[in-house]
C-alpha cells in the first residue's frame, strides 16, 4: 500500500486551508497513492491546547464545506 502523508500549516481561514489541502492532494495524486492522509485539524488552527468553548462554533456537519470538498476530491481521484 502506498500512502501519502500531508503536513501543512493551517491558519484561521477554513476556506484557505481547505484549498491548500486540495492542492496538496492534487500534488500527492501524481504519485498514485492508495491513501492520502491529512492532519487531524487541517482545516483550522490546532485549538485543543486551550479550553475555549468559542471553538465549538468551528464545528461542521458531515455535509458542511470541508467534508463536502474532501468527498468531491476523493470521488475525482477515484474516477481518474
Amino acid at each position: 500500500m502506498k500512502i501519502a502523508l500531508i503536513q501543512m500549516n493551517s491558519n484561521k481561514s477554513r476556506d484557505e486551508n481547505v484549498r491548500a489541502a486540495c492542492n496538496y492532494i492534487d500534488q500527492a495524486a501524481t504519485e498514485k497513492p492508495d491513501l492520502v492522509v491529512l492532519p487531524e485539524f487541517f482545516n483550522n488552527l490546532y485549538f485543543c491546547q486551550y479550553r475555549d468553548y468559542s471553538y465549538i462554533d468551528w464545528a461542521e456537519r458531515d455535509n458542511g464545506y470541508t467534508i463536502s470538498r474532501m468527498k468531491d476530491k476523493a470521488r475525482l481521484k477515484i474516477t481518474n
